[in-house]
């Protein structure tokens, strides 16, 4: 099966049996992009195909980006292959011109699941 688990989150290493669910990334300042660092581990027996996908929250929030057109989430990197019982580090970076708070849904989507992950 093709099963991927966050490990650490800014080097904060997980228990095993701990998950995350949310990250904030706070203290930030207006232009100056501030990074979280999620390292994300394929204990599956087989590579993993997957993409980072970033939603809006909520249509207040699409207004809030008009607004300040700089507005970024970025994942990096964003796509892309991880080998069986590898770990990535994906740099997660906020920049905004304004000082207020913005929430959004990141999703890492597993892509062209391999017939031999399948159970």
């Amino acid at each position: 099966m093709a099963e991927l688990k966050v490990e650490a989150v800014n080097n904060y290493r997980l228990k095993e049996d701990e998950t995350i669910d949310e990250i904030y990334i706070t203290g930030c300042t207006p232009n100056i992009p501030k990074t979280q660092v999620i390292a994300v581990k394929n204990e599956a027996s087989v590579k993993v195909n997957y993409e980072w996908k970033i939603h809006k929250e909520s249509a207040e929030e699409k207004e809030l980006e008009e607004l300040n057109e700089a507005t970024s989430y970025q994942i990096t990197p964003m796509k892309g292959i991880i080998d069986p019982d590898a770990t990535i580090d994906f740099n997660v970076e906020f920049k905004s011109k304004l000082s207020i708070p913005y929430y959004k849904i990141i999703a890492l989507y597993i892509n062209d699941i391999p017939f031999e992950a399948i159970k």
